[in-house]
């Protein structure tokens, strides 16, 4: 499943467990890693209230980022209001205070930000400061309408996708697998027999995320995109697979040897055209995703090699990797 959405199995889990650990903040579920959050990241503050995401570790960013993603995820059902920040979480029909109401300021309306539900609650009433703008009237008039504090239930943060209120890694996986739409060419990388390195290189280049020099150039990590190979185009995915004259001569090789008789199209035909003729159980099937896969490989290979060790290949040598790598796996699974 995970693959036909043309993604790893890795990446989806780390996405999973991400929402795990914002279950395990909000709901303030005991746990080891939602007390250290809680103590040395959020430092008593609410979670849905931090802004500052530059000058923090990447994968606490990450968890940061999904935040608004997963809101409408979560029930909140207030109780007690002592666990519910007043501003930041969507207590008030799942949308909070700050965002029904964005030209409120916490500071003008002399409720501080850390305030917690409960502390604008006295003798079964709200407790909130004279409204000074119109904006702070219509805000207090909505609590005071539709909200009211219960010191007998506790405060509840449930997860929509389950029935009983609780997170479950299925429900997740479920969730994150519904978002997505397979991707026509997740059977060209993806087969019985496939070889890892080629497949995952492939399926890096079919993400557009190979990291070829043209972008390279535009974060400034180069001064030059030139093609290593041929030393006179820009290197881009179009021109590295198949517009260079060295990876040229390496695919009209692989494609002769395959009996394909027809002209090199661009990168994105090229996958079409295989993604169609390359269907099925048949052992041409199997030979071509293996070459095409082997192809991208040692061609990304080659490229590596010239970039880094300043040494050109020869292309019937590459294109011999080529072959040899499909014939081993041929006579393997013969």
């Amino acid at each position: 499943m995970l693959k036909k959405e043309g993604l790893l199995s890795g990446k989806k889990s780390a996405v999973i467990k991400d929402r795990e650990h914002i279950w395990g903040i909000l709901s303030h579920k005991p746990s080891i890693w939602a007390n250290w959050a809680d103590e040395n990241k959020i430092k008593r503050m609410s979670f849905l209230g931090i802004t500052k995401l530059n000058d923090c570790f990447w994968s606490w960013r990450q968890i940061l980022n999904i935040r608004p993603d997963l809101l409408k995820l979560f029930d909140y059902k207030l109780g007690k209001g002592d666990k519910f920040f007043f501003w930041h979480d969507p207590w008030p029909g799942g949308i909070s205070i700050k965002d029904r109401y964005p030209e409120l300021n916490f500071r003008d309306a002399d409720i501080p930000s850390k305030t917690r539900v409960n502390q604008v609650w006295r003798n079964n009433s709200w407790n909130l400061p004279p409204p000074i703008f119109k904006d702070d009237a219509n805000a207090w008039d909505f609590i005071r309408e539709n909200f009211k504090v219960n010191n007998d239930v506790e405060d509840q943060v449930n997860w929509k996708a389950n029935k009983s209120g609780k997170f479950f890694v299925k429900s997740a996986f479920q969730l994150l697998c519904d978002d997505k739409d397979n991707v026509p060419w997740f059977s060209l990388v993806w087969f019985a027999g496939f070889i890892p390195r080629h497949a995952f290189i492939l399926w890096l280049g079919l993400k557009c995320r190979i990291m070829t020099k043209d972008r390279l150039l535009s974060w400034g990590t180069i001064s030059s995109d030139t093609c290593s190979l041929c030393n006179d185009k820009s290197e881009t995915m179009d021109h590295l697979f198949f517009g260079c004259v060295y990876s040229d001569c390496i695919w009209k090789g692989v494609l002769v040897w395959l009996g394909i008789r027809r002209q090199i199209n661009p990168w994105r035909r090229e996958i079409s055209w295989f993604v169609r003729r390359a269907k099925g159980r048949s052992e041409i099937a199997k030979k071509r995703r293996l070459s095409f896969a082997a192809a991208v490989y040692f061609i990304w290979r080659a490229r590596n090699e010239a970039v880094f060790n300043n040494n050109v290949m020869n292309p019937l040598q590459t294109l011999e990797g080529i072959k040899s790598s499909v014939f081993v796996l041929d006579i393997a699974s013969s």
